[in-house]
C-alpha cells in the first residue's frame, strides 16, 4: 500500500486565562506524522510507517528515533533496544529483553499463563507459578523473590468465590459473603476485617489480599 503524498497542516490553539499553545500537526494522507508544541510547552514527534501502515519509528524533539519491528503478522517485536520473542504459532508473548533484563511466560493450551520469570544477567528476580482448575481459576500459585519461595492455595466457593486461602501450608486467609455476592469480612491472621456496612451494603477497604 503506498502512502499518500497530500500532506494537510492543522495549527490548534489551546487557550485558557494563562496560557495559549499552539498545536501544529502534519498529516499524510491518513496518517500523522508530525506534531509540534509552540509556546509554554515546546516539542515535536515525528513518525515514519511501512507499507503496512505501522509505526517503524518515533522520534522526540532531535533525539535519536526510536524504532518498531515487527513479525509477519505485523506484532511488535522490537521498540528500541527492547526486544519481544512470540511463539510463531500464536503470537503469545514468550520472552522480553532489554539489556541484561529478561523476562519469559509459559502458557497452557488455552493460552492462560502458566509461569513466569524474570532476571538480571544470571540472577533471578522473580519466578511465579500457576497451576488452574479445569475452569481456569488459580488453585495454586508459587512465587519466589529474592530466593525467598512462598506457596499459596486458592479455595472457592459454590458460588465461585475464593472462600479460602492458605500460605505455604497455613490458613491465610478465609472469606465471607452476603447473598448479594458481597465480600462481608475477612478473616487473617486471627482478626476479622468486616467489608461491608450490611446496613447499607457500602463496601468497605479491606486491606492487603492474598
Amino acid at each position: 500500500m503506498k502512502l499518500f503524498s497530500r500532506v494537510i497542516l492543522l495549527v490548534i490553539l489551546v487557550c485558557d486565562l494563562t496560557l495559549a499553545t499552539a498545536q501544529e500537526s502534519r498529516i499524510s494522507g491518513s496518517l500523522l506524522t508530525r506534531e509540534t508544541w509552540t509556546g509554554p510547552v515546546n516539542g515535536s514527534v515525528t513518525y515514519t510507517y511501512d507499507n503496512d501502515l505501522a509505526i517503524t519509528s518515533r522520534r522526540i524533539n532531535a533525539r535519536a528515533a526510536v524504532a518498531f519491528s515487527y513479525d509477519a503478522d505485523k506484532l511488535l517485536t522490537r521498540a528500541a533496544d527492547l526486544t519481544i520473542t512470540r511463539n510463531p504459532q500464536n503470537g503469545l508473548i514468550t520472552g522480553k529483553a532489554i539489556g541484561t533484563v529478561t523476562e519469559s511466560w509459559a502458557y497452557n493450551e488455552f493460552a492462560e499463563p502458566t509461569n513466569y520469570s524474570s532476571a538480571f544477567g544470571t540472577t533471578p528476580l522473580y519466578t511465579l507459578q500457576l497451576i488452574r482448575d479445569a475452569i481456569g481459576r488459580v488453585i495454586a500459585r508459587t512465587e519466589t523473590i529474592g530466593g525467598v519461595t512462598s506457596e499459596y492455595t486458592y479455595t472457592y466457593d459454590a458460588a465461585g468465590r475464593r472462600s479460602v486461602v492458605t500460605l505455604n501450608g497455613s490458613s491465610g486467609a478465609g472469606y465471607d459473603y452476603d447473598s448479594n455476592g458481597n465480600r462481608l469480612s475477612v478473616v487473617s491472621g486471627g482478626a476479622t476485617r468486616n467489608g461491608v456496612d450490611t446496613s447499607t451494603a457500602q463496601i468497605k477497604q479491606l486491606g492487603k489480599d492474598h
